[in-house]
């Protein structure tokens, strides 16, 4: 997701339950010490959180992804494409599958823009991750737009 940031207020960027058996999910972007902003992930029950290892709330537009790596049960974060994991926590031992069948709801109030919010069932390694910030940054790295050929 692209973002850009110059101090969050701590909200659940997106929760998703079905209300009646409060199975679900929440993913929160919260803001930490000194600008360490750090993603939280649970169900109700249990709960992992990790913060970046950079401040990043500049106010420029930064591509941060968050994986959660199901051998540790902790979350991976990158920004901009790298890995820069911090210091984290808890453990979503057991945690469900994150679908898109229960009722989802968006918020806001990070004091941000937001572009490209995308959740994923598929794990994505680092090699596409930094493919896709390139992607993002620099789109002429990839592609060229030029005269029409004939032939």
């Amino acid at each position: 997701m692209l973002v850009k940031i110059v101090y969050v207020n701590s909200f659940e960027m997106t929760l998703k339950y079905n209300w009646g058996s409060k199975a679900g999910y929440f993913i929160e972007l919260c803001d930490g010490y000194g600008g360490h902003n750090y993603f939280q992930v649970g169900d109700g029950s249990k709960a992992t959180y990790r913060y970046w290892s950079t401040s990043w709330s500049d106010g420029s537009w930064h591509y941060i992804t968050m994986v959660i790596n199901r051998v540790t049960n902790r979350l991976n974060l990158y920004l901009d494409g790298s890995l820069n994991n911090g210091m984290g926590g808890g453990n979503i031992t057991g945690y469900g599958s994150i679908t898109n069948s229960l009722s989802l709801l968006l918020y806001g109030g990070a004091n941000a823009r937001l572009d490209e919010l995308r959740f994923e069932t598929t794990v994505r390694d680092i090699n596409w991750i930094k493919t896709s910030y390139n992607n993002q940054n620099n789109p002429t790295s990839f592609c060229s737009i030029g005269n029409e050929e004939i032939g």
